[in-house]
C-alpha cells in the first residue's frame, strides 16, 4: 500500500518546538497568560506615565561668591533699597 509509508524524514526544529507545545498543553496556556499580562501592563504603565509629570529639580552643591563681605568690588548688591552687608553667592539649578 502506497498511502501507509511512514516518511523518512526527521522533522525540522521549527515543527519540533510546534509538536512540544501540542504535547504539553499547560505551558502554552501559561505563556497566553503571561503574554496577556504582559500586553495589559504595558498599556497601564504606558498610559499612567503620559497623565502625571513630575517636575524634577537638581541643585549643584558648589557655589560661587558673587561679592564677598568686607572686600571693596565696583559691584554693589541691594536688596529692598537696603545694601547686602553679607557674602552673597549663587547656585546653578538644572531641570
Amino acid at each position: 500500500m502506497a498511502g501507509t509509508e511512514e516518511r523518512s524524514e526527521t522533522p525540522g526544529p521549527k515543527w519540533e518546538i510546534l509538536r512540544w507545545f501540542s504535547d504539553n498543553p499547560i505551558y502554552g496556556l501559561v505563556c497566553l497568560v503571561i503574554a496577556v499580562v504582559s500586553l495589559i501592563a504595558t498599556f497601564y504603565f504606558g498610559l499612567a506615565s503620559l497623565k502625571a509629570r513630575d517636575l524634577s529639580v537638581y541643585v549643584h552643591p558648589i557655589r560661587t561668591i558673587i561679592v564677598r563681605s568686607g572686600r571693596t568690588s565696583d559691584l554693589h548688591i541691594l536688596y529692598k533699597g537696603q545694601p547686602v552687608s553679607t557674602d552673597v553667592t549663587v547656585s546653578g539649578v538644572l531641570e
